[in-house]
């Protein structure tokens, strides 16, 4: 595997859970729903996150 490719999908999922972590607590915070959408943004970026990893993999041929 190609090592730009396992950079880039480091740096995007660590920059999405950064993200969404912020993002998850603000609303949570303004509609008092204590980890439902903390949850639910970081399972939206991982499985995104995987998904654009295949993808960029197969492009390789890898």
């Amino acid at each position: 595997m190609d090592y730009k490719i396992v950079q880039r999908f480091i740096s995007r999922m660590s920059a999405g859970c950064i993200v969404a972590i912020i993002l998850g607590n603000y609303v949570d915070d303004k509609l008092q729903t204590s980890p439902l959408f903390v949850f639910a943004l970081l399972a939206y970026v991982v499985i995104g996150s995987l998904v654009l990893l295949v993808k960029e993999a197969g492009k390789n041929g890898g």
